[in-house]
């Protein structure tokens, strides 16, 4: 019984250490204009209006914030952290 729970307990300690809210990006930087795609983690679960959180986030780096495209508490596939690149939990 004792080896059962300790199992349990660490399913639970592994599952919720990589919990979080992911959000899929687009921001730019003017003069000259450069823009971004990326992803960045909130805290979950993931606010009903993710885009204060993350302008904020962006703002203080520099950036602004175009669109939020997504924002999900299932980690993203690897073609999105493929293509986030460099940008991909960043900020």
């Amino acid at each position: 019984m004792k080896l059962i729970s300790l199992i349990a307990l660490g399913a639970m300690c592994a599952s919720s250490a990589s919990a979080g809210c992911f959000v899929e990006y687009k921001a730019k930087q003017d003069d000259p204009l450069v823009l971004h795609y990326g992803f960045l983690e909130l805290p979950a679960p993931c606010p009903d209006d993710p885009i204060p959180a993350t302008a904020d986030r962006l703002l203080a780096a520099g950036w602004t914030l175009l669109t939020v495209q997504s924002a999900a508490e299932t980690d993203p596939t690897p073609e999105q952290k493929e293509n986030a690149g460099d940008n991909f939990l960043r900020y």
